[in-house]
């Protein structure tokens, strides 16, 4: 894998001082291992105090998500533990990907949605006022996302893979319903329902299909296993 050249000034200058660290005449900042999202949007940008991309795989890699599962989530990478995890085939699990410390990751695994694509179905939800004798019902649409994943060293900002991959999973067909496949478990965000003095959710108007850790995982394992 070819490293690439330092930056030359650019974004390092706006940091904090006591955020930097002086490397080669450059100033770069200091991460806690859930920091290091904020490099997934810039390509440019890494930690140059992670460890050293080992010639053979395994590596280890911090992997973060960033799929809202409706339009009221915060919209940012989040990052995944997927220790445990097993492949959509079953056959593989995930085991010390994830070390306990920024300098000792090797890859940074970025996993973005690219928002709502082909609508492929509903999800029904009742209004949370069980006190009402005809609780009303909202239908809100379900579409599908297609997703881009991005793994560079995070040392070097070097390339090590790129591909992009669609996520369909249709709700239940059954008006009413809570649970069915992408349709979240309960009536959230419609409402009140915390219970009394809570703060009433924002509803959504969209639903997104995101992928859980075994899809993750199955995506990234010939990059981060080499195919074991």
């Amino acid at each position: 894998m070819a490293a690439l050249s330092l930056l030359a000034g650019g974004c390092a200058s706006v940091l904090p001082p006591s955020a930097r660290e002086a490397v080669g005449g450059e100033r770069f900042a200091e991460y806690t291992l859930e920091e290091l999202g904020e490099l997934c949007p810039d390509p440019d940008r890494r930690y140059v105090k992670a460890a050293k991309t080992a010639p053979e795989p395994p590596h280890t890699v911090a992997v973060f998500l960033r799929a809202p599962g409706d339009d009221t989530e915060p919209d940012r990478f989040e990052l995944m533990d997927l220790e445990g995890e097993t492949t959509v085939s079953g056959r593989r699990t995930v085991n010390g990907w994830t070390p306990g410390a920024a300098e000792e990751v090797e890859l940074l695994a970025c996993v973005e949605g690219q928002g709502a694509d082909e609508e492929i179905g509903e999800c029904a939800y009742r209004d949370t006022d069980h006190g009402s004798p005809n609780p009303a019902v909202r239908m809100v649409p379900v579409y599908s996302q297609r997703f881009t994943v991005t793994v560079r060293e995070l040392a070097t900002g070097a390339p090590v893979h790129e591909r992009t991959f669609e996520l369909r999973s249709e709700p239940q067909e059954i008006p009413g319903t809570f649970g069915g496949a992408i349709c979240p478990g309960s009536p959230a965000n419609w409402g009140n329902p915390d219970g009394i003095g809570a703060e009433p959710r924002e509803v959504p108007t969209e639903i997104y299909s995101v992928p859980g850790g075994r899809r993750v995982a199955s995506e990234l394992w010939e990059t981060v296993e080499g195919g074991r």
